[in-house]
């Protein structure tokens, strides 16, 4: 109730940056489904705010592929095709491979730290069967690497793709078994701290590509939600870092 009440007292654009956040991070958890009707007017009476400031939220995450908007339909959260989930991930496997040769090599002890802290907390997560904080951090895994290499293009690509890659976990993906593994993080980042750069992308491409092997790339259907339960749930946790998107 407190981060609630904080959220409504902001204005401009750092309140339309919290529901954004906000919005965002249900649709990177899973919280929303692909397919899920976002109407503006509802939205306005969760948030406490009018329909224009929802709808430059909006806007924002179509710009981002989270969120398609259609004439006379208005608003509803992305579903990737099944052609849109293999291309990402070739997309993926290529650009991954590049971070993990910036880097092989020049990864300090404090960025090791900081890595093995991630996969620790991924795998606390998964013990306790949080499927939310499971599909949060395993994305969150993968845009860390890109953001340790310096190299801010390439962190902003993988970003978008991470993000785009949670929709299609959503639409496609199986138990949390199938989810990305933080076994296959702690053997990737293992890997990288030995300096082994040829093994790395190799663990990398596996990874990935068995991400990809275990989608469902059936169209399923999409399911109803209760959207003020679902925010006002998300409101009265912890703030986050800004949910990438996954894998």
């Amino acid at each position: 109730m407190a981060r609630e009440t904080a959220i409504r007292r902001q204005n401009g654009a750092a309140l339309e940056q919290s529901i954004y956040d906000l919005v965002r991070r249900a649709i990177f958890e899973h919280r929303l489904p692909p397919g899920t009707h976002l109407p503006e007017e509802t939205l306005a009476a969760v948030f406490g705010v009018n329909r224009q400031r929802i709808r430059r939220v909006l806007l924002r995450l179509a710009h981002d592929k989270m969120v398609d908007l259609r004439p006379n339909r208005g608003a509803t959260v992305a579903q990737p095709s099944p052609k849109e989930a293999r291309d990402l991930f070739a997309v993926r496997t290529v650009l991954e491979e590049l971070a993990i040769r910036e880097l092989v090599g020049s990864l300090s002890a404090e960025q090791a730290a900081r890595l093995a802290e991630h996969v620790a907390a991924e795998r606390m997560a998964f013990e306790q069967g949080d499927r939310h904080t499971m599909i949060r951090l395993s994305g969150q895994f993968h845009i860390l690497l890109a953001s340790l290499t310096g190299n801010t293009v390439l962190e902003e690509l993988i970003r978008g793709l991470v993000a785009r890659s949670s929709l299609l976990l959503a639409l496609y993906g199986g138990s949390n078994e199938e989810l990305c593994s933080h076994l296959e993080h702690q053997e990737l980042l293992d890997a990288i701290i030995a300096g082994d750069q040829q093994r790395a992308i190799q663990l990398m491409d596996a990874h990935l590509n068995g991400i990809a092997q275990r989608l469902h790339l059936s169209e399923p259907a999409s399911a109803a939600t209760n959207l003020p339960a679902i925010f006002r749930e998300l409101m009265a946790l912890p703030a986050t870092s800004a949910p990438p998107p996954l894998r």
